[in-house]
């Protein structure tokens, strides 16, 4: 039953973080994404300082959302290979 947990519990933290850099290193072309959707929502014309905001805002959320996945899937892989660790190397 440990071994399974542990496998479940490294399998999460591994795609925790995984998914965390694919949102950090696409979190320019999201942003363009949902830039361009609120474009065709205005009827093809807005202002560009408008365009501008939406396209900012939304790769800065995606960015920090994309970075804090990232930072506890990697503390947790630190951590469960700390104790992997510990188990192997009793002192």
């Amino acid at each position: 039953m440990k071994n399974n947990v542990e496998k479940m519990a490294l399998i999460l933290l591994v795609s925790l973080t995984v998914i965390g850099f694919v949102l950090i290193f696409t979190s320019g072309q999201i942003g363009e994404m949902f830039g361009n959707i609120a474009l065709e929502q205005n009827g093809g014309g807005m202002a560009t300082i408008d365009y501008e905001r939406v396209y900012a805002t939304t790769t800065t959320n995606v960015r920090t959302a994309g970075s804090i996945l990232a930072l506890v899937g990697g503390f947790g892989l630190l951590l469960s290979g700390y104790t992997y660790y510990q188990r192997l190397y009793p002192s």
